[in-house]
């Protein structure tokens, strides 16, 4: 009689406690299988680290998802040059340079998969980056030796560049409140650039005027790096 009721108890406190953990077992899968999207808000965004550049611009974008794991970022900027290291790589004072341009870009992220709903706030993405560039910076009154240093001339140097990227870059979303309203969104990468420098300057003086990056035009490999601040809309 004893090994029966000691049965039935048995019988009795497994069959209470299977149905709590299959369930907790059952979420436990869902939470590791189940994919975690971002948010689908709209966000107005700023790019930081475009400021810093030598030739810094003020740039903003507007980004949209396309589908729950992809999303599109349409940026347009202003270029002027506020660096002051700029100036100082140059060796030209700032009141004799008059820099303007603009910078338009394309960029396409895609979102991978996760597996650990910890991660809600932190969304990783595979992207890629088009970006054109066109700034013209003109130096007053410079005084150029012309014909091999036969003959000093003072001139008004008038320097066009014209530049086009593209980058593969891995990134992430860092949503910084609640309401996910407000993120950064870091990302880095590598790609191709290919730039072209039109001036009123003759070749053997041109090399000589340009900041030392710009002395090499054509196609070269690229690295890119950035961080920018969305707002929801």
């Amino acid at each position: 009689m004893k090994k029966y009721l000691a049965l039935i108890i048995v019988s009795t406190y497994l069959f209470t406690i299977m149905p709590e953990s299959l369930a907790q077992d059952s979420v436990a899968k869902t939470d590791k299988t189940e994919p975690v999207y971002p948010p689908q808000f709209s966000y107005l965004k700023f790019a930081l680290t475009n400021i810093s550049e030598l030739e810094g611009s003020l740039q903003f974008g507007y980004e949209f998802p396309l589908t729950k794991k992809s999303r599109m970022l349409n940026e347009l900027g202003y270029i002027t040059i506020m660096n002051p290291l700029y100036y100082l790589m140059q060796g030209a004072w700032p009141e004799n340079i008059e820099a303007n341009g603009f910078r338009i870009s394309s960029k396409y992220k895609r979102y991978f998969d996760f597996q650990n709903r910890s991660q809600f706030n932190n969304y990783r993405y595979f992207g890629v980056i088009l970006m054109f560039k066109y700034i013209k910076i003109v130096e007053s009154s410079q005084s150029i030796s012309m014909l091999d240093g036969n003959y000093w001339q003072i001139i008004d140097i008038a320097n066009e560049k014209y530049v086009g990227t593209l980058h593969f870059v891995f990134g992430y979303d860092k949503y910084m409140s609640s309401r996910n309203k407000m993120f950064i969104d870091h990302s880095f990468g590598i790609g191709f650039r290919y730039k072209y420098i039109n001036s009123n300057l003759p070749d053997n003086a041109l090399e000589n005027d340009l900041i030392w990056y710009d002395r090499k035009d054509g196609f070269m490999l690229s690295a890119t790096w950035k961080i920018k601040l969305g707002f929801a809309l």
